[in-house]
């Protein structure tokens, strides 16, 4: 597998600053990339997305990289919409409970699974 761009192009504002334990190759962001999306794609079945998001909450650094992955492939709009405030929908249900506001959209929860 191919890096997607050559090291010397990787720029020092895609490295995470984090002291400690973690090894300097998992702290360029590309690098962390590749191997996260190599094992999303590496699995198949219902436990892939579960897969990612687990190991995006092992780490505080791993989460950006792993919800940028998961938010990437999508294959309906049910995440989107449980981004949504619980009280303006239902699990099963055929619409909104309520009608859509601005202020009803305007802070998304990003940890849905």
């Amino acid at each position: 597998m191919a890096l997607a761009k050559p090291v010397e192009q990787i720029s020092t504002a895609s490295i995470i600053d984090t002291p400690g334990p973690m090894h300097h190759c998992l702290q360029v962001t590309e690098i962390l990339d590749l191997i996260l999306t190599d094992l999303f794609e590496s699995r198949e079945g219902p436990h892939s997305r579960g897969d990612l998001l687990s190991v995006g909450l092992t780490c505080q650094d791993f989460l950006e990289v792993a919800l940028d992955i998961l938010w990437g492939t999508q294959t309906s709009l049910v995440p989107l919409i449980k981004t949504l405030p619980c009280n303006l929908w239902k699990e099963g249900g055929s619409g909104f409970d309520k009608t859509l506001k601005q202020d009803s959209i305007s802070t998304p929860n990003v940890y849905v699974d």
